[in-house]
């Protein structure tokens, strides 16, 4: 069994516990762009239910009927479901019957990023779909321009690919967030894997995911965990942009992994900013307060994401939030100074203070006033505001920043 629903909730899936997750990414080659305007959205609207395969240019792309069911457009990207119609001959006591089975592929394109993302139900169509999503935008302008100064480029798209540095500082991060939890409204033994940032760790062995990373080149990133029957549950990522899942993937979790992957292919040295902030607070608590007891840690790291979401202007983007705290250990490691008249009152941030105070001192003997840490406060709020939420350009922007 594999999944008819999985980007548009409104199309009902029938939870069948044999299902598995199929999503391959892809890259698509000069095809960043700002979000749809309305005029655009307008045009792909329109398209909605029709069959596209005597439409201009994306029509081109379809052997078997296609129709475009349903579009949604949001900040960084759009969702797309397409049903193709095929039809079979069979025969049945010698007599030829014609029979037409129906398949559905849902794709997500971040447009920000140039990253599609397919639910992968069939090799031909998922190759069709593609090519219908790059050239969706040439469709558009022909509509437009009435054809005036219009140009075409050919589908350019590749599977996503990482190397084995790409890989380790994916496996690295993930498996110290991803967990097993119970997924609402179904039967008791149905679980689901999430992304969990910051809060307290479970203990149990049987719902926790591990990794498994092979010394040799990676090739495979496999997280699994023991369901209530003993049976072995898993979550894969291969090194060609291949992610599967032998349960329900929340769509947060699977948000994060996709920005994750951006963030390694997009940002060179990037290790030292995705470092978790589970293990910098336990190392904190090492530091500190050995004998905090791990629901205490638990608080702590609720204290400081909380922060940290006020700071990030409530994004609640995990992967965001862990290079915000990186960032701004390196701000404080660097002791950088604002040129601004207003600074930050620390009052603001307390338990971050406290923590940046203390772990600077311990881990690199660097004594921080509240003054300097108000600075760096000041310094990553300027930062925030330029990069619209985007790891890659908060990152930059501390590496290029001048005071």
């Amino acid at each position: 069994m594999v999944y008819s629903a999985y980007f548009f909730k409104e199309y009902k899936r029938e939870v069948v516990r044999e299902d598995t997750l199929f999503l391959n990414l892809y890259l698509f080659k000069n095809r960043k762009r700002e979000p749809f305007i309305e005029k655009e959205k307008q045009c792909i609207y329109s398209l909605k239910g029709k069959v596209i395969n005597d439409l201009p240019i994306i029509g081109s792309f379809c052997r078997a009927k296609c129709t475009l069911e349903d579009m949604g457009f949001f900040t960084d990207h759009v969702d797309y479901r397409f049903k193709f119609d095929k039809e079979a001959i069979k025969f049945t006591e010698g007599r030829p019957i014609k029979v037409i089975s129906s398949l559905i592929i849902e794709v997500r394109y971040y447009f920000k990023r140039g990253i599609a993302v397919v639910l992968a139900n069939g090799e031909e169509e998922e190759r069709t779909v593609l090519s219908i999503i790059y050239t969706i935008e040439d469709y558009i302008k022909l509509k437009l321009s009435s054809g005036l100064e219009f140009t075409y480029a050919s589908p350019r798209y590749k599977e996503l690919t990482m190397d084995k540095a790409q890989m380790e500082v994916v496996n690295g991060f993930l498996k110290y967030k991803l967990r097993a939890s119970e997924l609402d409204g179904n039967e008791e033994n149905t679980r689901s894997i999430k992304l969990d940032g910051f809060t307290t760790r479970i203990q149990d062995d049987s719902n926790l995911l591990k990794s498994f990373a092979p010394k040799t080149k990676i090739k495979i990133i496999e997280f699994y965990y023991k369901d209530f029957e003993g049976k072995k549950q898993k979550v894969t990522l291969s090194e060609n942009g291949k992610l599967t899942s032998s349960v329900y993937l929340e769509i947060e979790a699977f948000e994060e992994i996709v920005r994750l992957i951006y963030l390694v292919q997009n940002c060179s040295e990037i290790k030292e900013f995705l470092t978790p902030v589970e293990l910098i607070i336990d190392e904190y608590c090492n530091f500190v307060h050995k004998e905090m007891l791990e629901e205490a840690r638990g608080r702590l790291r609720l204290l400081i994401c909380d922060e940290l979401k006020d700071m990030a202007l409530d994004c609640y983007s995990v992967v965001y939030l862990n290079t915000i705290m990186n960032v701004l250990i390196r701000l404080c490691q660097m002791k950088m100074k604002s040129q601004d008249i207003m600074s930050i009152e620390v009052s603001q941030y307390l338990s971050l203070t406290e923590f940046l105070q203390l772990y600077l001192k311990k881990k690199y003997n660097i004594n921080l006033t509240e003054m300097e840490i108000s600075n760096c406060f000041q310094i990553l709020n300027k930062l925030i505001a330029k990069v619209d939420r985007d790891e890659c350009r908060l990152i930059e922007a501390l590496r290029t920043y001048r005071a």
